[in-house]
């Protein structure tokens, strides 16, 4: 009868063991299940963030650029009536310099072909430096863009070695947990003790 009865308590408290390290066992797989979900839901958030962060960027990028466009247009028009302006002018001037090729001395062309040559001259130079500056802020448009691209991927590579910190750091947290010889550890299989022969 105490056979049996030393038989059942031990049974009992196999079964009792059994069942506190199934409980241990599924909190600690509780745990690691919330901590990827919040690891998750962060990654997502910061993915979230960036992303309307870069639209943002990107629509004040052409905002700026549909900008410069269309004060280049009001240039190119302004250049245009100018153009036009002077060739009108010198039109007429031409018109004018023809009729007087019949009536003035040789001198006083002279004088009228200096002064058109430095018409010439400060249309040229106004050109020039309009032509100029164009490049210039092309350059720098295209500077800027690249500048946001690669600001882009630099905030990426940081994200990235962040996790890849934080990763190692829970590793390393981790690495040198005391855990009892009998405790079970999920992440690995179970493997009894071996006697050595």
């Amino acid at each position: 009868m105490k056979a049996e009865e030393g038989k059942l308590k031990w049974q009992m408290k196999r079964v009792e063991e059994k069942q506190r390290m199934t409980e241990a066992t599924e909190d600690v797989q509780e745990v690691s299940k919330w901590r990827q979900e919040q690891a998750k839901e962060l990654t997502q958030c910061d993915y979230d963030r960036n992303k309307i962060k870069k639209k943002e960027l990107l629509d004040e990028h052409k905002k700026y650029q549909a900008f410069k466009k269309e004060k280049k247009n009001e240039r190119s028009d302004t250049n245009m009536k100018l153009v036009t302006k002077e060739y009108e002018a010198l039109k007429i001037d031409s018109q004018y310099a023809t009729e007087m090729k019949k009536e003035l001395p040789i001198k006083e062309r002279e004088m009228m072909i200096n002064a058109n040559c430095d018409n010439y001259t400060m249309v040229a130079e106004y050109s020039l430096e309009d032509s100029l500056r164009e490049k210039e802020e092309s350059r720098l448009s295209r500077n800027e863009e690249e500048d946001l691209n690669l600001g882009a991927k630099m905030l990426e590579a940081r994200k990235e070695r962040d996790a890849a910190f934080q990763s190692l750091q829970l590793l390393r947290s981790q690495q040198h947990l005391k855990i009892d010889s009998g405790a079970h550890i999920p992440t690995r299989p179970f493997i009894p003790d071996t006697v050595t022969m």
